[in-house]
């Protein structure tokens, strides 16, 4: 019986502590996993959501660039600017349907880059109807309709479409804030975003006649003859925030990401120079004021697309084949061509066909913890 008893009796109290303590250890192990878990989910989360504004914003930059026709940089104190806190782009649309000539209603994709009241231009490879886009009503088997005056002759779907440009009447000095342009108030109407030559993004506060009223103030020098052109598009810094606006970029702005320049660099950049000297058509080298950034394979556009009595003068394309040293006044960039139309004159511009987007934005996670992210994505314009 007494050994009996003693087999029923149970744990001491030293197996009890002992068993306590082992469980207290096995508890306190199993908390630190779940901790150290829920950190990590928490940085996790934190990086994550720190990644998707910028990238979104940066997918929503890139794809309209690719929609881009021509684009300037802005914000520098020297234009034309290699890289900048602003971007305008001349966006384009396509004919979404065939249009016969007399036709007064033509289908595009995508509207939001012509102005009722403002002409367009129907582009057939070198050559262009312009017609005035008087509003966006009626009716479209495909596309969006545009109601425009009477065609002259017949487009094929396809064509491309944007709003017309103009150009300076007179010489344009550094500080002026007003111009003297082709048909200023026929082209173009208050608040919208325009680039003069190579600089911009600026505002029309007025358009009068042949003269042009912009905001800010030019930076630079212009000859007459440059190119004005709408912008569609501007993408900028404001802060610490990407705005997107479609006018006067103090009013209409959409934010779409709090985000801040990436060390060294800033929101938006494209390599560029000017010619140092004339190019001839078909020349196998050009020269260059700078060849900074440049870089063998690299893909050229020589001056910008004009259009002229019914002709449109598309940029020249090449591609860089070499470097072969120094030439008057700068340097010698062997190329090999894609597309060659016209002699250019010293002092055009010379860029590689692709922009740099930059952004860096950084939060405090759950943990406490700084979390930064870079996105840098590069685009290449349609033209």
């Amino acid at each position: 019986m007494n050994a009996n008893r003693r087999n029923e009796a149970g744990f001491t109290l030293i197996e009890m502590v002992i068993a306590m303590v082992v469980l207290s250890l096995v508890i306190i192990a199993f908390y630190a996993l779940i901790t150290t878990l829920t950190r990590q989910w928490a940085g996790m989360e934190g990086q994550m959501e720190v990644q998707q504004q910028p990238r979104l914003a940066a997918g929503r930059i890139v794809a309209e660039i690719r929609q881009a026709r021509d684009f300037v940089v802005g914000s520098c104190a020297s234009p034309p600017c290699s890289s900048g806190n602003s971007l305008g782009l001349v966006k384009a649309t396509v004919l979404s349907a065939d249009a016969a000539a007399a036709a007064t209603t033509i289908c595009v994709d995508d509207t939001s880059s012509l102005a009722s009241g403002k002409p367009i231009v129907l582009v057939n490879v070198t050559s262009y109807e312009q017609v005035t886009a008087s509003s966006f009503s009626g009716s479209c088997g495909t596309g969006s309709p545009v109601t425009v005056s009477a065609l002259s002759s017949a487009h094929k779907q396809g064509e491309l479409i944007r709003r017309a440009q103009s150009a300076l009447s007179a010489n344009a000095l550094s500080a002026s804030t007003t111009l003297s342009v082709t048909s200023a108030s026929t082209y173009f109407q208050a608040n919208d975003s325009v680039a003069v030559g190579s600089e911009g993004p600026f505002t029309v506060s007025a358009a009068s006649g042949t003269t042009l009223t912009i905001t800010p103030a030019l930076a630079s020098n212009h000859s007459s003859g440059e190119v004005v052109q709408p912008l569609s598009v501007v993408f900028k810094l404001v802060g610490t925030q990407v705005n997107r606006c479609t006018n006067d970029c103090s009013t209409n702005g959409i934010v779409l990401a709090d985000a801040a320049n990436p060390s060294g660099l800033q929101l938006f950049s494209v390599v560029q120079s000017t010619l140092a000297s004339s190019a001839a058509v078909g020349a196998s080298s050009l020269c260059v004021v700078s060849a900074t950034g440049f870089a063998t394979n690299n893909r050229l556009q020589v001056d910008r697309e004009t259009y002229n009595a019914g002709l449109v003068t598309l940029p020249d394309r090449a591609t860089i084949s070499g470097f072969s040293g120094a030439c008057a006044g700068g340097t010698t960039v062997a190329i090999h061509w894609d597309w060659t139309n016209a002699s250019r004159p010293s002092g055009t511009m010379v860029r590689v066909n692709a922009i740099s987007v930059n952004l860096m934005t950084s939060q405090v996670n759950a943990n406490q913890q700084t979390q930064q992210v870079n996105v840098t994505s590069t685009a290449t314009p349609r033209n």
